[in-house]
């Protein structure tokens, strides 16, 4: 199984939304299921020290800071890809990756105590099977009830056209198709000058789904159950709500698509939260 997964976690902006998924990405997951957590702060000055072992325990001596400016997530993302290919490339007796996967982690999830452990559980499951697998969790009951054609059921996940832009993602799947289940080193069309996914499109923070529905050859899931994860810019509740409106407002955040209905308010029962900047 893969005992280990990269964690790339884009911290731009949005601040108090950031500590609290930052935090609990370190207080809830064990440091001994991740390999590297990089963090991207797309030229944002974050307000906090990730790699400071006293607030963040033995998590944040797996960090990578990188302050550059891309200009989006999925800039941000290509970079990421490019330059972890490029490096394991000048090492050719390392093979490709060290880890078969990358969790992808936005500033305002927020995952539940044990999460990586149990993704990478169910990628074991499924013989490091599945290329993207998603944890947003409404998607596997309205995956069975919108898109009934293209929804199926197996052991522990909902297959799906798309994860939407979190989750855990094999490495392999961002190469191009005729190598991307080569245990060789990617070619030059997968990662070196140019990568599978698509440039940042508008302001750079969009394209990734509509990728995903262009690639029917991967195989793309929900974790089913899901996880008691949320998104801090769906909370209903006060501060969480105001500080999203804010984020709107001064146009460091899109306009969340709704916010949660209260009869899901197990998805945040567990969660107490920190204080807030």
């Amino acid at each position: 199984m893969p005992n280990k997964t990269d964690v790339l976690f884009l911290a731009w902006e949005r601040p108090a939304f950031t500590l609290q998924s930052f935090q609990a990405l370190c207080d809830g997951q064990r440091d001994t299921d991740v390999h590297d957590l990089f963090v991207y702060t797309d030229g944002y000055a974050l307000p906090f020290d990730p790699t400071n072992d006293d607030v963040f325990g033995p998590m944040a001596r797996k960090v990578i800071v990188d302050t550059g400016k891309f200009g989006g997530p999925v800039a941000c993302m290509n970079d990421f890809l490019i330059n972890r290919a490029r490096y394991f490339r000048s090492k050719p007796n390392r093979g490709n990756f060290t880890v078969p996967y990358f969790l992808k982690v936005d500033n305002d999830l927020v995952l539940p105590p044990g999460a990586i452990a149990q993704l990478l559980d169910v990628a074991a499951e499924h013989n490091n099977s599945i290329d993207l697998l998603g944890i947003e969790p409404w998607c596997p009951e309205l995956a069975a009830m919108m898109n009934p054609e293209l929804a199926g059921q197996c052991a522990g996940v909902a297959l799906h056209r798309h994860i939407g832009g979190i989750g855990l993602m094999r490495y392999d799947a961002f190469r191009c198709r005729n190598c991307r289940r080569d245990s060789a080193v990617p070619c030059g069309e997968c990662y070196g000058d140019r990568l599978n996914l698509p440039s940042p499109a508008r302001d750079g923070r969009y394209g990734f789904t509509e990728w995903q529905w262009n690639r029917d050859d991967l195989t793309k899931a929900f974790l089913n159950p899901p996880l008691k994860c949320f998104l801090l810019d769906h909370l209903p509740i006060e501060p969480w709500l105001g500080y999203s409106k804010g984020y709107v407002r001064d146009g460091v955040q899109r306009q969340p698509w709704d916010t949660y209905p209260q009869e899901l308010h197990h998805l945040w029962d567990w969660w107490t939260g920190l204080p807030p900047l």
